[in-house]
Parts: C-alpha cells; sequence; structure tokens
C-alpha cells in the first residue's frame, strides 16, 4: 500500500514540474501590465494622436510596440500589448513563449505611431530588466522601469 502512495506522489510531483516549466522546452508565455505609478497605463486608440495631423490612430494599430531582448544577445522578441488595457502577453513567433532568464524590455512607439515614451525605452536606452519565470507576472511600472 505505501508503494502505490510513494508511485502515485512521484508521477503528481513529476506532472507538477512539467506544468510549471510552461512546456516541454521550458519556455513561457509571459503576462504582464504596464502601469504609472501604481495606476494602470493605458492609451485610448480613439484619443490617440498619430503626428503632427492630429488624427487618431486607425483601427486595428497598436499604439505600443513592446520587445523582450535577451540578456546575453539573440533577437528580440514581440509582445502584444493592449493599450486600452495595459496589459501584454509575449509568446514569441512560433507562440510557445520565452525561455525562462533575464530580459531587457524595450516599448516605444509602433512603426508609424508617436512614441508615448518619448524615446525613453527604445533598445539602447530601455533600463527595464526583468527574470522571466513560468508563472510569474511581469508588471512595469513606467515612473520606476528599474523595479
Amino acid at each position: 500500500m505505501r508503494r502505490r502512495w510513494v508511485g502515485a506522489a512521484l508521477v503528481l510531483g513529476a506532472a507538477a514540474l512539467v506544468a510549471g516549466c510552461g512546456g516541454p522546452d521550458g519556455r513561457t508565455v509571459v503576462r504582464g501590465k504596464l502601469v504609472d505609478n501604481g495606476k494602470p497605463f493605458t492609451i485610448d486608440p480613439a484619443n490617440a494622436k498619430a503626428g503632427a495631423g492630429g488624427k487618431g490612430v486607425p483601427p486595428g494599430t497598436r499604439p505600443i510596440a513592446m520587445a523582450f531582448h535577451p540578456d546575453g544577445g539573440g533577437d528580440p522578441l514581440g509582445a502584444n500589448v493592449d493599450a486600452e488595457s495595459g496589459t501584454f502577453e509575449a509568446k514569441g513567433p512560433d507562440g510557445k513563449g520565452l525561455k525562462p532568464g533575464k530580459y531587457k524590455i524595450s516599448l516605444t512607439g509602433s512603426p508609424g505611431q508617436p512614441d508615448p515614451f518619448a524615446g525613453k525605452f527604445t533598445p539602447d536606452k530601455s533600463k527595464i530588466v526583468r527574470d522571466v519565470a513560468p508563472g510569474v507576472e511581469i508588471v512595469i511600472d513606467v515612473s520606476k522601469p528599474e523595479g
């Protein structure tokens, strides 16, 4: 009887370990939110201004571009930012997620859109660095980017 319990515990432990890794190769979908002094950082696309003409952002356009740059080099991985809610999700181009580790995060205006951060978080200037791990939500306070 004791062997059954030990066997069941091992199976459950292995299942929990695999589930906690995000995927068989350890990748995890990264979710989080942007805040400004603790309040959600949002942009209403209907009222966002696109350049000097003052036109609203076209429907379907994402006004914020976000990328995760792996520590030690490698290609950056983009994230989908919902500017209306201030939330984001990064899956990588294959949809499997990011490998756990340290990433520098850049935030800019999407191509053809004004930069709501005035160049403060471009890939070469950003001081936003976060550890990516399974099950960890990343919160970025743009008023305190270093955490």
